[in-house]
């Protein structure tokens, strides 16, 4: 397969539990990233120093806290590759995410983005009795989301980020009106 060049876009905002496993969980990607940008949106806790760690590997992008909107938009204006992504700061990927939604889009280049399943699970530090509250499949399910989802940068102009408040949700709304999206199981 040949690979096209990959932007990852990471939004963070007080993320020092979980930032480290998720970037180490993009480091280990068997089809890597060619750009990880991560938009430190006015974080007041350790991530900023904790992605200096990973300052050889990765763009950081410091900004005013605007919200994740404004995180997204601004980690895809500083992208610069052909396919784009996006991960959450707490979330985790497979190793072998990137590799399969690239082999789906190489064989149906009519497809612009293709999504993949999340595995969920409750974080450690909730108690008992929230934990009990919450339903947890413990089996893959279908992630229309944006952390699952690897897309060709059409459907991503210009115009569209400076005239929506969040660039990604536009995009969803124009690629499944015109058919053009996939499922790939990826974990």
């Amino acid at each position: 397969m040949d690979k096209a060049a990959i932007s990852l876009v990471i939004p963070v905002f007080n993320a020092e539990r979980y930032i480290a496993a998720t970037i180490e969980s993009v480091l280990a990607q068997t089809v890597p990233a060619d750009e990880i940008i991560a938009v430190i949106d006015g974080a007041t806790d350790g991530t900023p120093a904790i992605l200096a760690g990973y300052s050889d590997r990765l763009t950081l992008i410091v900004q005013a806290n605007r919200g994740l909107c404004a995180a997204l938009n601004r980690g895809v204006e500083a992208s610069r590759h052909p396919f784009l992504c996006f991960l959450d700061h707490d979330d985790l990927w497979v190793p072998d995410k990137l590799k399969k939604q690239m082999e789906w889009l190489t064989r149906h280049p009519e497809t612009q983005a293709v999504f993949g399943y999340a595995r969920q699970f409750i974080s450690e530090e909730l108690d008992e009795k929230n934990r009990s509250r919450l339903l947890c499949p413990p089996e893959p399910q279908p992630g229309i989301a944006k952390t699952t989802m690897l897309i060709r940068r059409p459907p991503l102009s210009a115009s569209a980020a400076s005239t929506r408040p969040c660039v990604v949700a536009i995009s969803w709304i124009g690629l499944r009106a015109r058919g053009t999206l996939a499922c790939a199981r990826t974990c």
